[in-house]
């Protein structure tokens, strides 16, 4: 490792592989013409799921595209949203988890959407199955079938359900993957806390 010169990223993998986590590496580098050295201690690879948090929270959440609306108000664009709080679930038919989900987010429509908050649902699967779905959960909020998947791709989803929590400005605030009962009360208060922020300026 000592004296490796690396210009790529596949540099940078191959030159640390040979290290474990919580090494230490001596880093020497140019910025602006001027040498600069650092030092970083190695961390575990990030999971696909921490992945897509570095990549979207904090960050203007993606538009979807190319999606079909099953069913309720799902608008054309993110952007039609704007000023308004999201909560944007990732799900399917055949997954338990976002089964019991479902009348919790239907319960969080029930109770914000007149304060500003809009639950939507994104399905990869074909939309008359997802409608005839919505119809027998009785869902309330809007749905839309992702049938070629570029939304969801968009958003780095890899596990069901995934919720994403956007705020006001279309940023992403939050991410939640899988189904844990324990976090209702905390998805409650962030939902609260995005509700009290000031709506954007125009």
């Amino acid at each position: 490792m000592s004296g490796t010169t690396v210009a790529r990223g596949p540099d940078v993998v191959h030159a640390v592989s040979a290290l474990g986590v919580g090494d230490t590496v001596e880093l020497v580098f140019a910025r602006a013409g001027h040498e600069q050295t650092a030092r970083a201690v190695l961390a575990a690879f990030p999971s696909q799921d921490d992945m897509m948090r570095m990549d979207l929270v904090g960050a203007f959440a993606p538009s979807w595209k190319d999606v079909s609306v099953v069913s309720g108000a799902f608008p054309a664009t993110l952007g039609a949203l704007r000023g308004r709080v999201v909560l944007l679930d990732f799900w399917a038919t055949w997954c338990a988890p976002c089964r019991i989900a479902i009348p919790k987010l239907d319960a969080l429509q029930a109770r914000y959407g007149a304060q500003g908050l809009s639950v939507l649902g994104i399905s990869t699967e074909e939309a008359p199955e997802v409608a005839v779905f919505t119809q027998h959960m009785a869902m309330r909020y809007g749905v839309a079938a992702d049938k070629d998947g570029q939304t969801t791709r968009a958003y780095g989803v890899a596990s069901l359900p995934t919720l994403v929590i956007i705020d006001k400005r279309g940023v992403v605030r939050d991410i939640a993957v899988g189904f844990d009962p324990g976090q209702d009360a905390r998805l409650d208060a962030t939902v609260r806390a995005l509700l009290a922020e000031p709506a954007p300026a125009n």
